[in-house]
């Protein structure tokens, strides 16, 4: 869904977050370069690196992102 605001008219700063869910068989296409999505790119590969792409849900197994990623030990 795309969403939005008017321009902000005021002096401070907004703060934005842009999440986007995509199925976890997904690969970075062979021949569209993009200069914000390639720089996850690991080189020489089209597999979309987990630390970057977490899987957030798995219908067979229990997957805990948060739990996985923002542990601290």
């Amino acid at each position: 869904m795309w969403h939005g605001s008017g321009f902000n008219k005021t002096k401070q700063d907004r703060i934005t977050l842009s999440i986007h869910f995509m199925n976890g068989n997904s690969k970075f296409h062979n021949r569209i370069k993009n200069p914000h999505f390639n720089h996850y790119k690991i080189l020489n590969s089209s597999k979309m690196d987990e630390t970057f792409f977490p899987v957030t849900w798995h219908k067979s197994k229990k997957v805990f992102f948060k739990d996985k990623y923002l542990r601290r030990n």
